[in-house]
């Protein structure tokens, strides 16, 4: 039963701490795409300027 128990709470921590890891890319996948988007649009304005 104990040992059943720690298992368990293992496997939330180790769910939670996934979770946790997923936003994290999730965010920094989100920066990356708006920054090259923002990146590519501030190139054509450069271009339309030059």
């Amino acid at each position: 039963m104990v040992f059943d128990r720690t298992m368990s709470v293992r496997e939330k921590k180790a769910a939670k701490a996934l979770g946790i890891i997923g936003v994290v890319f999730f965010i920094l996948f989100g920066i990356v795409i708006s920054g090259v988007a923002l990146r590519q649009e501030w190139v054509q304005q450069l271009d339309l300027f030059l």
